[in-house]
This record gives structure tokens, sequence and C-alpha cells, in this order.
């Protein structure tokens, strides 16, 4: 995208293949990359990076809501800077973005909410299993069915 300048953290290099670390790139989509060479200059730029919203794990893993509503719950993943709405159980709730540690220099995007209380069509018994539905700002929506 024009006008976002990222430098990356060289972890090797042969003479022909670079390996580095991207930092944060604070929004999905498909990036154009340079490599500049000193002194000759920068290389092609027909190579993109593309950045994806990805969900993963939820902590606790495994979540009841029920007609009162539920605990916070975390949902990790990448590309959650980009987020525009998250809905449990088909219903918007508030989210709070944090991009966490994992292990050494190893980060992921982490979004906390409290679990929503559960429509009665879908729990009719008052407890359930619903999905998580996350959307960006670009209109994607990703899900994790049955979930929480």
């Amino acid at each position: 995208e024009t006008g976002i300048t990222n430098t990356c953290e060289v972890q090797s290099s042969t003479a022909t293949d670079i390996t580095c670390k991207i930092p944060n790139l604070n929004k999905i989509g498909d990036f154009s990359v340079k490599v500049k060479v000193a002194p000759w200059g920068y290389s092609n730029s027909d190579i993109m990076l593309s950045y994806a919203m990805k969900l993963g794990d939820t902590t606790p893993s495994s979540v009841v809501s029920g007609s009162l509503g539920g605990p916070s719950v975390q949902l990790h993943g990448t590309g959650f800077m980009s987020i525009a709405s998250v809905k449990v159980c088909g219903l918007p709730v508030d989210t709070t973005y944090e991009e966490v540690t994992v292990s050494g220099d190893e980060t992921t995007d982490q979004l906390t909410f409290t679990l929503p209380a559960c429509p009665s069509d879908i729990c009719p018994s008052g407890t359930g299993l619903c999905s998580i539905e996350v959307t960006d700002y670009n209109g994607n929506t990703l899900s994790k069915s049955d979930h929480v």
C-alpha cells in the first residue's frame, strides 16, 4: 500500500534469500516488498506480502454461554488491529485489543470480550454453544462455529 514503510530485522541472509521478522503491520491486506541493498539501491517491486486475519484458539478453550451471559474470553489470532466488529451468538460484543507475547519475541493478537446472554432460540435449555464472528474493515468475516 502506498505510503506505508516498515523495516524488518534481518534474521539471516544468503546471496538469494533473506529472512526477516516483520513488525505488526497494524493492518491486513497486500503489501509490496522492496529490499534495499546498499550501495546499489532497491530490488524489484513485484513481490507481495499478504497479511490476513486469522482466528486461533480461545482461552478458556471451551465455554458455555448461559441465559445470564458468561465469563470473559480471550480470542487469539492475527490481523486484529483491523477489526470492525465481533459478534457472539449473533450479538455484538465490546472487545479490548492487545498484542501479547507468546514465547521469546513471538507475539499474537488477542481480543478480550465477555460472553453475552445466550438468546433463547439458540439456547432453549438456558445454555448452549455459539459461534464467534469477527469482521474486518474490508467486510471480510471469519467465524469459529459452536465454540463458546
